[in-house]
């Protein structure tokens, strides 16, 4: 069984992140009636990436990925910031071991961050699943959170499950 680290692909969600940011910024926002919210929406579609992964969960190779996004973020007058996200599609992890099998597969994250001057909390769930021709697969489940209490108290997890 090959297992996608989840620093891997925490860093992985990182460029399309930063590119959805900047692109949503352009888009007309809309204002909800009397309380100054500001929201807006961008949707990604047949989007592609590809980057290199390797040990100590993959061997080294490259993953290469299609998908789709919609992004939404809210923003109010106190400066309180509400940000989620969908991603879904398509991904091939091809080893550099060419003796090694290259897996074809699907997968879907959601994530979504809530801050405000007192408290913070970021999270995420990842769920992939691939085969290879010679029958073997690939099933994985990551669940992210990070959190900061109005007290200063921290809350952190990376869990993945293969």
């Amino acid at each position: 069984m090959v297992t996608l680290h989840g620093s891997i692909l925490r860093s992985a969600l990182l460029a399309p992140l930063v590119a959805i940011v900047t692109l949503a910024t352009t888009a007309a926002p809309t204002h909800a009636d009397g309380n100054g919210a500001v929201s807006y929406t961008q949707t990604f579609k047949d989007q592609t990436t590809s980057f290199p992964v390797g040990p100590p969960c993959v061997p080294d190779g490259m993953l290469y990925e299609t998908y789709n996004m919609v992004f939404h973020v809210t923003i109010n007058n106190a400066g309180d910031v509400w940000a989620t996200g969908t991603m879904e599609g398509s991904f091939t992890f091809v080893p550099s071991d060419k003796t090694l099998p290259t897996y074809t597969g699907h997968a879907t994250d959601w994530f979504g961050e809530s801050d405000n001057r007192q408290n913070a909390v970021m999270h995420s769930t990842f769920n992939a699943q691939a085969h290879a021709p010679d029958g073997s697969h690939l099933d994985m489940h990551e669940t992210f959170h990070y959190s900061v209490s109005a007290t200063g108290v921290t809350v952190a997890f990376d869990n993945v499950s293969c």
